[in-house]
């Protein structure tokens, strides 16, 4: 998975789960003036804040933190 791959994948996950708006665009900003090392801290918000997350994107989390954690 590239820098940017990551980027699309996060962004997805932040749009999907994070409901509160100025917590999702501020966790949007963490990924663009950051490389790879904010993977975890956003994969752990979202799975935190999605109750229950679903099996495709589970599998997309597993794949992040697999890669960059």
């Amino acid at each position: 998975m590239t820098r940017e791959e990551l980027i699309e994948h996060l962004d997805y996950l932040i749009n999907k789960y994070i409901k509160n708006a100025s917590k999702r665009y501020e966790l949007q900003q963490e990924i663009l003036r950051r490389d790879f090392y904010v993977a975890k801290g956003i994969l752990d918000e979202v799975t935190r804040s999605a109750k229950p997350v679903e099996q495709i994107d589970f599998d997309l989390i597993k794949v992040i933190a697999f890669n960059f954690s």
